[in-house]
């Protein structure tokens, strides 16, 4: 469940995808786009709004991911596969920062081709125990057995993948923080960007 309001970002808050809330008209917003990249600056709490109160689209212009692994890639980024990295984006740019803060890389709107969020979403798995037995009564007793035994031993996890496409490589992350659908709606403001800066 996303947070109506943001709170000031933190590496890492308990793997929660957290939405900072800016406040921008869309003639703001491009005209922003236009000019060179420089930093939103962060608001306090009471020019944020009430805590828990709505946000309103046209207010979300920034988010941050806090928990995904490095699972590959080409090019000119300094993770190594399998690091943990928090991403952040303000609207401009984007900033993926390594467990412990050993690599930090910001990467303009400008330089990306494409971002894709994509996958399975929530996977449920179990033991995977088939019951049955010789006669009726010993057929419903294994059967259950084995119901029973599944259930014990059933996990869900979310799998959710991201793929950044940039002028100078590609990065593939995978999270489990949210769906798919949830993530491209939270990453909505660096999707929408990257399809439309041509525009």
């Amino acid at each position: 469940m996303l947070p109506a309001a943001a709170t000031p970002l933190s590496p890492i808050q308990n793997g929660t995808v957290v939405v900072r809330m800016e406040k921008k008209t869309r003639a703001q917003l491009i005209s922003e786009l236009q000019a060179q990249p420089k930093p939103i600056p962060d608001r306090s709490e009471t020019e944020r709004g009430a805590p828990g109160a709505p946000a309103r689209i046209d207010e979300l212009t920034s988010f941050v991911i806090e928990s995904a692994t490095v699972l590959g890639g080409f090019g000119a980024f300094p993770m190594a596969i399998g690091d943990a990295v928090a991403i952040d984006f303000d609207g401009l740019n984007m900033c993926l920062t390594t467990k412990g803060a050993q690599h930090v890389m910001s990467i303009a709107v400008e330089d990306f081709l494409a971002v894709a969020v994509y996958g399975p979403g929530e996977v449920t798995s179990n033991a995977g125990v088939v019951g049955g037995g010789f006669g009726v009564d010993a057929a419903i007793s294994g059967m259950a057995m084995a119901a029973l035994f599944n259930t014990i031993t059933e996990r869900s996890t979310t799998n959710t993948f991201v793929h950044f496409d940039c002028t100078f490589g590609e990065l593939y992350l995978h999270t489990s923080v949210a769906s798919p659908e949830a993530l491209e709606m939270v990453m909505a403001p660096l999707c929408w960007r990257v399809r439309h800066r041509s525009q």
